[in-house]
């Protein structure tokens, strides 16, 4: 099955219908659950707010997978694995891009994957660029990656052409 990722803001979490749209619409749409993650970036808002953590709660009860998008960027990463119900973490590109040259990057990257792994999470790396980048990463666990070298932004048609020529545990769940 391929996912769709949807950034959501803090708005959006404060909704308190946000959930059961979700709902609504994944069963209009005849959509699993399981396709869908909701992607929220580092905020203290979403934590301080309880009833953004509830909305959360309530998304990943609908088997709905929540990630926390430019991991490491924020102001309360540990709490946000600790605090909300968390089944998948995208590195920031700006630890992932340098961090075959920078080795304070790679340690960092290696401690966030090895962390998230050891939590049952998922890892995905944006701003994956080059083969050696991602062969880095596959060798410290990363799950999955994000970026230029697994394509630039494309139409819809141009995806289904993609598809059928990148490897697929890139694309699949």
């Amino acid at each position: 099955m391929i996912g769709v990722a949807v950034n959501c803001s803090v708005s959006n979490l404060l909704d308190s219908s946000f959930a059961d749209d979700i709902s609504t619409l994944l069963s209009i749409c005849d959509v699993p659950a399981a396709a869908l993650t909701i992607e929220v970036t580092e905020s203290m808002q979403v934590l301080e707010n309880p009833r953004a953590v509830e909305t959360l709660e309530r998304i990943h009860n609908l088997g709905v997978k929540v990630a926390v998008d430019d991991f490491g960027t924020g102001y309360s990463s540990l709490a946000y694995l600790r605090r909300l119900p968390i089944d998948q973490v995208k590195i920031d590109r700006s630890f992932v891009q340098q961090m075959l040259t920078h080795s304070d990057d790679a340690a960092i990257v290696g401690a966030i994957v090895e962390l998230c792994r050891s939590l049952g999470m998922r890892v995905v790396a944006e701003g994956v660029e080059t083969e050696d980048v991602w062969s880095a990463l596959r060798e410290m666990g990363c799950d999955r990656a994000q970026g230029y070298w697994v394509s630039r932004p494309v139409s819809a048609t141009a995806f289904v052409e993609l598809s059928e020529r990148i490897p697929v545990s890139i694309l699949l769940d």
